[in-house]
């Protein structure tokens, strides 16, 4: 067990010299990004999308495939530059070179991370809470509990788990569209735009969670191997096999029963949706499915957020307790504060009768920001990345229909942001002023 040697921030001084292992191989990173993106979207936020847009929601998670590869060219010319733990956060902090948008960058992103933790969670207490009658908020430590603990043993079996848990999930969804496709009733598209094509704009705010996941491959950069090759690889894979599913499974969603029925059922609406043309078996399938996709989703975005702290406080940013790692080379504080955090805004999701769509929101307009900001990263870093300026052109602007959308969605979700933003400056000065000595990091970093 250690600490990880003082290293400042700056960038004309040494980067850290002591790293996480490389353990991970190319399918592992491909499963954790199915993984982070099969969950919320598809089993959850569906109902949210649906709600808006009416039986154009398969239009929505196109538009949302389109930007999800646009956003992956980015990422796919970064990771494979600068493979380190961090993901966007490191691509945005070198392309910058500010504390002060490094300082908010990385708590967004870290927050996006724990928002999409806590949908997973509310997900998956609504979807055991059709199997075991006790309340929502005890169901949601079935997933907590035994996910921290997974991620504290070690990389290696938390990947294990991922790999089975994800291949399963592929398998049920796959029956779910094969079934489905010989239901599919057409007169279900009529008035395929209830609400206004510009609904499917807005609709895909909602859902764009679900395509968080290769971010998370970009936070395997430091512990995958051969980085250069795999990382582009996990990408593109993941975002095709996801898109392809996420189509299906919508089309055979509105398809297969009215569109209402998943709005009434927000909480597991394809299990409403299987019932409606499988029966019972159908209905306790994709309720196995909905628990598969939401604990490995959970897992892989603690995943995720674990790394994100991790360099945060590598960088001075954090409180230096969270570069502590294990005898395995696991970042155990940065761990148990994700799962903390993730359990707390989760279990509001479940009592809040607004929880929900409140977390989900929360989740998709940090993702938004962080997106938007890598691909500004890779236009800064081209000289580096080598990267198409035209395809950074066009992701940019979609970028900001997304983000105007989201704001039409839901405006509060922004404002909470803001303050959010706010708070870390507030906080940041406070212990960089009070507790240095035994919390944050030494006053010579910031010399």
């Amino acid at each position: 067990m250690r600490e990880m040697q003082s290293t400042p921030p700056s960038e004309s001084r040494k980067e850290p010299v002591e790293r996480l292992e490389r353990r991970l191989r190319l399918f592992d990173a491909v499963t954790i990004g199915i993984g982070g993106m099969i969950g919320g979207a598809i089993f959850v936020a569906i109902s949210v999308a649906t709600e808006v847009t009416g039986p154009s929601v398969p239009i929505s998670f196109a538009f949302c495939s389109l930007l999800a590869v646009l956003t992956g060219y980015s990422y796919a010319k970064l990771a494979p530059k600068f493979p380190e733990a961090g993901g966007g956060f490191s691509y945005i902090r070198r392309a910058f070179k500010r504390r002060k948008i490094s300082l908010s960058v990385g708590y967004t992103v870290w927050f996006a991370y724990v928002a999409a933790c806590a949908l997973y969670i509310v997900g998956f207490a609504g979807y055991a809470h059709s199997f075991i009658n006790v309340p929502e908020y005890i169901l949601a430590f079935l997933i907590i509990a035994p996910f921290t603990g997974l991620n504290i043993i070690g990389m290696r079996e938390s990947a294990m788990t991922q790999n089975m848990i994800v291949t399963a999930k592929i398998l049920i969804l796959a029956v779910l569209v094969i079934f489905g496709f010989f239901y599919i009733d057409a007169s279900n598209f009529v008035n395929p735009f209830p609400k206004g094509v510009g609904a499917i704009f807005i609709a895909s705010a909602a859902i764009f969670i679900g395509y968080q996941g290769f971010d998370i491959i970009g936070n395997t950069a430091e512990e995958i191997r051969n980085p250069e090759r795999n990382i582009k690889r996990a990408i593109y894979i993941s975002i095709a096999i996801v898109s392809i599913l996420y189509i299906s499974v919508s089309i055979v969603a509105v398809g297969a029963v009215h569109y209402t029925v998943i709005v009434e059922e927000p909480e597991a609406p394809l299990s409403k949706v299987a019932e409606g043309f499988m029966g019972d078996w159908g209905a306790k399938l994709l309720g196995v499915g909905g628990l598969l996709s939401t604990a490995s989703a959970y897992n892989a975005a603690l995943y995720g957020a674990s790394r994100i702290s991790f360099t945060l406080g590598r960088y001075h940013l954090m409180p230096k307790q969270m570069v502590w790692l294990s005898g395995k080379s696991i970042p155990v504080r940065a761990i148990l504060l994700a799962s903390i955090s993730s359990a707390l805004l989760g279990i509001y999701g479940i009592i809040s009768s607004s929880g929900l769509e409140r977390v989900a929101s929360l989740s998709s307009a940090t993702f938004l920001i962080v997106f938007l900001l890598v691909a500004i990263a890779n236009y800064r870093l081209r000289k580096i990345t080598l990267a198409n300026k035209n395809i950074i052109y066009l992701t940019v602007a979609l970028y900001i229909v997304m983000m105007v959308s989201s704001m039409i969605l839901d405006f509060w979700t922004w404002i909470m942001l803001i303050v959010f933003v706010s708070l870390i400056y507030v906080v940041d000065i406070l212990l960089r002023k009070f507790f240095i000595p035994w919390f944050y990091f030494e006053k010579d970093d910031f010399s």
